[in-house]
């Protein structure tokens, strides 16, 4: 029985790009032509029915077959040679380098519909200088396309349509050619177009010897993007400078009206060399805080934070160029003037910085396009700084690693290791040490007052300002305490270190004696109310008795709705003027008081509970924009931390601190209540915000999983 006759008893997949190989001569060409040894590993993709396997199998020492198909694998398995091995699997997935030991030839009659990425499979891209599959390839037998054929073997004076990146990717790792045209015929069933046999023979050495195989790339890959348009035309689309194209055309002899189809690959990979000249363009995301916690303040006058931070799609670009010089020299311009261009620029320390670690001596230049609000809280001078640093490291040769920049990283400031490395994580420390979080996509909306703008020194000093006036506020005099011995009335007493309060160092022991008598000896009202609030829902509220805020004693408090009850109308010691004191200090902290007199829980105690109830809002909402966005931040607030008490309705403590010192924030917090400020600055984010005078807003922008990068 015959090929054909074979063939016509298999179920052929339309899907699978199935055409079987039936010709014999031609079955044999591809032995003869990939000279195939009893010494040889051969794999194949695409062995189909096994019609070349059973061939392959005669002259190998072993034969690899490769097959997706179900059905042509229980095929393959009749053949029974003891020097066959199959593998049912899809080929892009496959790892041909762990196949085996040394090296093989490949011999492949393959869908048509994936050429291209089997080759780029088996070779690697052109800046792929270590790909573990065609470093073990020696050679290639493949069955393609005619004019796929004619596109692998075409040069700049080939057609126009048939020169192009397959071309450059095919002839960058080997010699290609062809070896025997096959018409349709050959083939079960018979395709729509004629076929061709290529031979490649694998370089070990990339055809060009360059200093930047990304660059070429990107080059090649700009001059092919648009046929119909000119080499100028097409570099612009592919984000290269007007000037350096011009200057590159220029010094190559290269007419700015020709079309990259006429340029040989050593032209190109000259022209990538000569675009190259040290320039770098830099794109530098804003970031967003999901949450920001204050956790203590550092010897360094620094403070600890835990905080989960989210690049977005709104970005500043920086153009870099560097050139040797005798002596450093750093020049920067801009699209804002808001901002120096002199060495109080963050990006100008931050080149500086890296010039004198690395020892280099360099004039370089930088122009910033500014789109990212300043002091808005979304580290525009972080990730700008960042972006000099990764794109000066790149320029120069990379004489940095990637720990070596996250040192000068954190030497800088406090955001630029998050900025260097983007997507979504858990910053500790200064905001230096960094834990990745699962990746979510997510809309996001930005508002900041256009007139505002809040640095992180000015955030971060009315935050120490607040944190003081939580502790330090002036206690009850000392006669009023030891009269608060004999009597049943809440008495100042320091918060504790955990649940609701900040850690005073340095409280008498008769004052801590006097809190515990307290609680330990509730009065009979106090008791009879303790009873149903602890027990009752109240909107899911949690109440706790006889608490600490700040340098006073409360008799029930929810520090996560901010209410404060007292009883008997908390006329404390008959002193009028210390309850007032108390209560201007609890509503400074952002706490509602409410009074329950004694009469009314004997008398009327479901209509006092309702009350409580009526006064209550109900709980705040967890999470942020994107599911998680609290993930992997601490719920525990450290010693010398924010008060949770404080700043238990903020996902941002910095809110916190800033916000009663601007109406125009209390105007964006009252319009959106929802919506949380990001950083130390003045923007806030949330799902969607009308466009209104005296505000900059910015809708639709997105969640990306990376930082600074090149374009």
């Amino acid at each position: 029985m015959n090929y054909f006759e074979r063939a016509k008893y298999f179920r052929t997949k339309k899907r699978l790009g199935q055409n079987f190989l039936i010709n014999g001569e031609v079955i044999q060409s591809i032995i003869d032509n990939a000279q195939i040894s009893p010494d040889d590993t051969v794999v194949e993709i695409g062995a189909g029915v096994g019609f070349v396997t059973e061939q392959l199998v005669k002259y190998a020492k072993e034969v690899i077959a490769i097959e997706l198909d179900e059905e042509a694998v229980k095929e393959l398995e009749k053949l029974n040679a003891p020097n066959l091995r199959i593998i049912h699997k899809d080929i892009l997935k496959t790892d041909l380098s762990m196949l085996c030991n040394g090296n093989f030839k490949v011999v492949a009659n393959i869908p048509y519909y994936i050429t291209s990425p089997i080759i780029a499979h088996l070779l690697g891209e052109v800046d792929d200088l270590d790909n573990k599959n065609r470093n073990k390839i020696t050679e290639i037998i493949l069955m393609v396309q005619e004019e796929v054929a004619r596109r692998m073997c075409a040069d700049e004076n080939s057609p126009s349509k048939q020169y192009g990146l397959l071309t450059i990717l095919s002839q960058f790792w080997a010699d290609v050619e062809i070896i025997k045209l096959v018409g349709r015929k050959s083939f079960y069933p018979a395709p729509k177009v004629n076929s061709a046999l290529v031979k490649l023979k694998v370089k070990k050495e990339p055809r060009l010897k360059l200093t930047d195989y990304s660059h070429f790339r990107k080059t090649v890959k700009a001059a092919f993007s648009q046929r119909r348009k000119n080499i100028k035309n097409c570099l612009l689309n592919g984000g290269f400078l007007k000037e350096d194209i011009s200057r590159a055309l220029n010094e190559l002899g290269i007419d700015e009206n020709t079309r990259g189809e006429k340029l040989s690959i050593e032209m190109f990979g000259k022209l990538s060399e000569c675009l190259k000249n040290n320039t770098i363009k830099i794109q530098c995301p804003a970031k967003i805080n999901l949450t920001l916690k204050v956790t203590g303040k550092r010897d360094d006058g620094f403070h600890n934070i835990e905080s989960v931070m989210q690049t977005i799609d709104l970005f500043d670009y920086l153009t870099i160029s560097a050139e040797k010089s005798d002596k450093t020299e750093i020049i920067l311009s801009g699209t804002s003037d808001e901002i120096p261009y002199n060495e109080k620029n963050l990006v100008y320390k931050a080149a500086k910085l890296l010039l004198d670690e690395t020892g280099k001596c360099c004039k370089v230049t930088c122009h910033i396009e500014k789109n990212i609000p300043v002091a808005a809280g979304l580290a525009g001078g972080s990730t700008d700084a960042a972006g000099m640093l990764y794109g000066l490291n790149k320029l120069l040769g990379k004489p940095l690693d990637d720990e070596g920049l996250n040192d000068l990283c954190a030497k800088l400031g406090s955001d630029l290791n998050f900025c260097l490395k983007g997507g979504r994580q858990l910053a500790k420390g200064r905001g230096e040490i960094l834990e990745e979080l699962p990746f979510e996509e997510f809309e996001v909306a930005l508002i900041k007052p256009i007139d505002l703008g809040i640095s992180a020194k000015e955030a971060y000093t009315k935050f120490a300002e607040k944190i003081k006036l939580c502790s330090d506020y002036p206690p009850p005099q000392q006669k009023e305490c030891e009269n608060a011995q004999n009597r049943e009335d809440p008495t100042p007493y320091p918060p504790p270190a955990r649940g609701g309060g900040l850690h005073h160092r340095h409280i008498p022991q008769t004052t801590l004696n006097n809190a515990k008598d307290l609680r330990n000896n509730p009065t009979l009202h106090e008791q009879k109310l303790w009873q149903y609030l602890k027990n009752s829902q109240l909107n899911d509220i949690k109440f706790r008795r006889q608490q600490p805020i700040g340098n006073y004693i409360v008799d029930f408090v929810s520090f996560d709705n901010r209410l404060v009850i007292e009883l008997d109308g908390s006329q404390h010691f008959d002193n009028a003027e210390y309850d007032k004191k108390r209560d201007e200090y609890l509503r400074s902290q952002g706490f509602e008081v409410i009074r329950i007199w004694n009469n009314d829980i004997d008398n009327n105690l479901e209509g006092v509970l309702e009350y409580i109830a009526d006064k209550s809002p109900r709980p705040l909402r967890e999470g942020g924009w994107g599911q998680g966005a609290s993930q992997g931040a601490s719920q525990e607030t450290p010693k010398g931390g924010t008060p949770q008490w404080a700043t238990s309705s903020y996902k941002n403590d910095l809110e916190w601190a800033v916000i009663d010192d601007y109406e125009v924030l209390q105007q964006i917090k009252s319009q959106y209540p929802d919506a949380i400020m990001s950083g130390s600055g003045s923007t806030y984010f949330g799902k969607k915000f009308k466009p209104q005078k005296g505000f900059w807003v910015k809708n639709g922008l997105k969640s990306i999983p990376y930082g600074v990068k090149q374009v």
